[in-house]
């Protein structure tokens, strides 16, 4: 008896294992702030281990013998949890994966970053796991309340790690500018999901099909529904034209905040919209002669197409490193939506896979190159990019990171960038959209003049008279190695593709 009822808890536990972690660092690391003597190492190294144990519980889930049948879209019978609003397949693990080891950087990246990450430590990691918390919760969610519930959970801590500088005009101006945009956000999601309740009587993402078919006519208000979902997800991930507030937060918020900020909402939204749009959206009804799929391919064209563009030229005329970043994040959304342009139809397996796989190369190489001017700049640098003049001669080590991961970003072979950039545009190609694969090598052509600017100052401008010495703290040069050695890993290692394809087969189970 006592077995079948460890068996029955570990069923239960098991697959919440990541989510479990991250809670209890976010307490842990209230708690340990509050009572006793403060140790800004000790909360670091709580919230570090948990984030890392949140990865390997992931992985372990994925790919060994612990039974996550309880949370599937095929429970089992004796269990019989159908409709289930929490599902753990293969691709939340994936991202929940992804999402604990951006967090695990993250935190190490703020070690001794700014004055208030020593004086409210506490604070300040507890957020970053509150945030990673939502983030898990967010990627298993398979009903429209748990996602919006996730959603706040994950983006209230980020206005407040945009504003942590209280007593800086420009933090605090970052957290209201973001905030706004988040409320915007929320607001436009929130009323899409009301439309999407009316038209077709569930908030159940399994159960959209069997409802669809079900309706006499056409339900306008679910299109208006989910084309505001989508506008609220757009905002949230900085896809134009929704893309207004992510220069002004990522010039204002504190470095470390933003590459967190920049890269894991985007993995959350990125496997949202794989998983509402093509996995449980893909609608079509012989008695209404119509598909959706046609549509969303349409509406995510559209905004793949915009965030190029403006996102690239956008960067050309910029001097702010902040911003060079922040426009170089809009447009590499739109590479991402290309993957997610093509995940329907006969190519939704090949395309779920290749953006899964550059979600991961982007997210990484993202948060690397922000680490590496981290660690080059000052704290109270204003991030110009003059400031990085000589800075192969002052730190050679920093600069070939800020090297490797630019170029991945542009999509220099045989870096991970370039693969990544060449499996979605085969997947969209095989979609029989040729012309949005023009689009996208002419945006990384022009990408490369904005890049190349940046390390042109760094490695052939000479040093400045008043140039401080570099000294990396251990904690970023962890997250240096680690992301440099991404870049020249994965996009040479075939097995990692082949990872992600597997992966985003289980999304498809059924069609």
């Amino acid at each position: 008896m006592s077995s079948e009822l460890f068996t029955r808890v570990a069923q239960l536990v098991a697959p919440l294992s990541p989510e479990l972690c991250l809670l209890l660092a976010a307490l842990c690391a209230l708690m340990t702030d509050m009572v006793g003597q403060r140790s800004v190492r000790r909360i670091r190294m709580v919230v570090w281990v948990a984030s890392l144990a949140a990865v390997f519980c992931s992985l372990a889930l994925m790919t060994g013998p612990l039974p996550i049948s309880l949370f599937s879209r095929q429970p089992a019978p004796e269990l019989e949890l159908t409709p289930s609003s929490y599902i753990v397949d293969s691709l939340a693990l994936s991202l929940k994966a992804l999402i604990g080891l951006l967090t695990a950087l993250a935190v190490w990246l703020s070690e001794d970053a700014f004055d208030e990450e020593r004086s409210n430590a506490g604070e300040y990691y507890s957020l970053i796991a509150f945030a990673g918390l939502g983030m898990t919760v967010a990627v298993s969610a398979n009903e429209f309340l748990t996602f919006f519930i996730a959603f706040e959970l994950f983006s209230i801590p980020l206005y407040a790690l945009a504003a942590i500088r209280r007593y800086r005009s420009e933090s605090a101006e970052a957290g209201l500018k973001y905030f706004l945009a988040g409320s915007v956000s929320s607001a436009l999601m929130l009323f899409g999901i009301s439309w999407v309740y009316g038209s077709l009587g569930t908030t159940y993402f399994s159960e959209f099909p069997a409802r669809f078919t079900q309706v006499a006519s056409m339900p306008h208000a679910l299109l208006v529904g989910v084309l505001m979902i989508l506008a609220g997800l757009a905002f949230k991930m900085a896809a134009a034209p929704f893309h207004m507030w992510a220069p002004d937060v990522y010039e204002g918020a504190p470095p470390t905040v933003v590459a967190y900020l920049s890269s894991a909402p985007k993995a959350v939204i990125i496997g949202f919209c794989l998983r509402l749009f093509w996995a449980d959206l893909d609608l079509e009804s012989d008695l209404l002669r119509v598909s959706l799929a046609d549509g969303w391919m349409l509406v995510f064209a559209v905004l793949s197409l915009l965030s190029m563009g403006l996102g690239n030229l956008m960067a050309l005329p910029q001097v702010s490193l902040k911003r060079i970043l922040a426009y170089s994040g809009i447009a590499q959304i739109g590479y991402l939506l290309i993957g997610v342009t093509a995940a329907g139809g006969q190519t939704a397996t090949m395309a779920a896979g290749a953006t899964l796989f550059y979600l991961w190369i982007y997210c990484v190489t993202n948060l690397t190159s922000w680490a590496a001017l981290l660690a080059c700049l000052p704290s109270d640098s204003t991030y110009q990019r003059g400031e990085l003049a000589g800075l192969a001669q002052r730190n050679p080590f920093v600069a070939f990171v800020l090297l490797i991961s630019f170029m991945s970003l542009a999509g220099v072979p045989p870096l991970a960038g370039f693969v990544g950039k060449f499996y979605l545009f085969r997947a969209i190609y095989a979609a029989g959209m040729p012309w949005l694969v023009v689009v996208g090598v002419v945006n990384s052509v022009i990408s490369l003049y904005y890049y190349f600017g940046v390390l042109r100052t760094a490695y052939f401008d000479p040093p400045l008279p008043d140039s401080p010495p570099i000294r990396v703290k251990l904690g970023v040069r962890v997250v240096l190695v680690i992301g440099t050695a991404a870049s020249l890993i994965l996009g040479l290692w075939p097995g990692f593709a082949l990872w992600s394809l597997e992966t985003a087969q289980t999304l498809f189970v059924g069609r």
